[in-house]
C-alpha cells in the first residue's frame, strides 16, 4: 500500500518518501519538513496518534492526512483534533480520492502560509508607520470624512501636532475639524481636504496661509487619502 501511495502521487507530479513503521517515520521527519505527511493511524509498531504525540514533543508541527479503517471515524474525529488537516477511509474509493484531497490540503495550507505572510509584512508596515507617525516633526492628522466630506473628525493626530499647536491630542479625537481647530480649516486647507476625498489623489501646497491662535503663519501641506478612506493632512511651518 505504501508504495502504490507514493507512485499514485508521483503520477500527479510530486515528490514523495515512504516509510514503513512509526519509528522511521519519527525519524526522518527529524531532519525532513514535508509539504504533507499521509499518515495511516495503524502503524506495524504504534498508532498515528503516537506519531503525532512524538513529534510534538520535539516541537515539531507537520501538516498531516489521516488514513483510517472503514468504520473509524471515532479515530479520525480524535485525528482531526490533533490537527490533521483531513482524512480518508480505506475503502474502494481510497486511491481514487487521495490525489485530489493531497492537491486541496497542499493548495489550502499553501493559502494559508501566504496569508499569514501578508498579515505579518501589513504588522510590519504598521509599525513602521506607528513608528513614523510618532517621530515625525511634521503635524499630522488622520480625518474620518463627514457630511459627504463637507467637514472632517479627528481620528488621530500625532505627538507633533500636539507640541505645534499647543494642544491635547486626546481632546480633538472625536471632534469636527470646522469646530475644534477652525485655524486648520482655513479656505484652501479644506478645499485640499474636500479635494482629496473626492478624487483619492494626494496633493500638496507651498506657504498656505493659516490664521491660527499664536498669529498668522504659511503652512506646507499635503493632504492625501488612504485605501480605507480616510484623509490624512500633514502640515509643517
Amino acid at each position: 500500500m505504501r508504495k502504490l501511495i507514493c507512485r499514485i502521487l508521483s503520477d500527479e507530479g510530486y515528490h514523495t518518501e515512504g516509510v514503513e513503521n512509526g519509528q522511521d517515520a519519527l525519524a526522518w521527519l527529524d531532519v525532513v519538513m514535508p509539504s504533507l505527511v499521509i499518515l495511516d493511524y495503524r502503524l506495524p509498531d504504534m498508532s498515528g496518534k503516537e506519531v503525532i504525540e512524538a513529534m510534538r514533543a520535539r516541537q515539531r508541527q507537520v501538516p498531516f492526512v489521516v488514513i483510517t479503517g472503514h468504520g473509524d471515524e471515532r479515530v479520525a474525529v480524535e485525528m482531526m483534533k490533533l490537527g490533521a488537516a483531513d482524512y480518508l477511509v480505506k475503502d474502494e474509493a481510497f486511491l481514487d480520492l487521495l490525489p485530489s484531497v493531497a492537491r486541496q490540503v497542499i493548495q489550502a495550507l499553501s493559502n494559508e502560509r501566504l496569508l499569514k505572510e501578508s498579515e505579518e509584512e501589513l504588522a510590519a508596515k504598521e509599525n513602521r508607520f506607528v513608528e513614523l507617525f510618532n517621530h515625525i516633526h511634521s503635524g499630522v492628522a488622520v480625518f474620518e470624512a463627514i457630511d459627504a466630506g463637507k467637514d472632517f473628525v479627528f481620528l488621530d493626530v500625532n505627538p507633533a501636532l500636539e507640541k505645534i499647536e499647543g494642544v491635547d491630542g486626546a481632546e480633538l479625537l472625536g471632534q469636527r475639524l470646522s469646530r475644534k481647530a477652525p485655524y486648520l480649516c482655513g479656505e484652501m486647507i479644506s478645499a485640499l481636504l474636500q479635494r482629496v476625498y473626492r478624487t483619492g489623489r494626494g496633493e500638496s501646497r507651498e506657504g498656505v496661509p493659516c490664521q491660527g491662535p499664536y498669529g498668522e503663519r504659511w503652512l506646507d501641506v499635503q493632504v492625501y487619502r488612504l485605501a480605507t478612506g480616510e484623509v490624512v493632512l500633514v502640515y509643517a511651518d
